[in-house]
């Protein structure tokens, strides 16, 4: 899949955490530098999304990542939940089938 986050589009590159919940980068197309971590793993505060949800990251520097995320197709744009981590909250989001299909091609 292919998002245009601020100036940069990106493709997407998946992998999994520590906790084996989804991880999602997003990877300039040309040059194939790392751009941003599009997703957060919440395992030091024994938090962990549902087996097709992601934390996504969208504060500091990603801000505006979900609205990116959203438009083009990757999640839904209403968080199933949102953790508060004290300093910050975050969503946790449902991926589309499109998105789900393409990770289990890939990981």
């Amino acid at each position: 899949m292919v998002v245009q986050f601020k100036k940069w589009i990106c493709d997407l590159t998946y992998g999994r955490y520590q906790d084996q919940s989804i991880a999602i980068r997003l990877r300039n197309v040309v040059t194939h530098e790392p751009i941003a971590k599009a997703t957060l793993c919440l395992a030091e505060y024994k938090e962990k999304p549902e087996p097709l949800n992601v934390f996504i990251k969208d504060y500091s520097e990603n801000e505006g990542m979900v609205d990116t995320l959203a438009k083009a197709g990757v999640i839904f744009p209403e968080p199933v939940r949102v953790i508060d981590l004290g300093y910050v909250k975050v969503g946790e989001f449902m991926l589309s089938d499109e998105c789900i299909n393409e990770i289990k091609s890939k990981i």
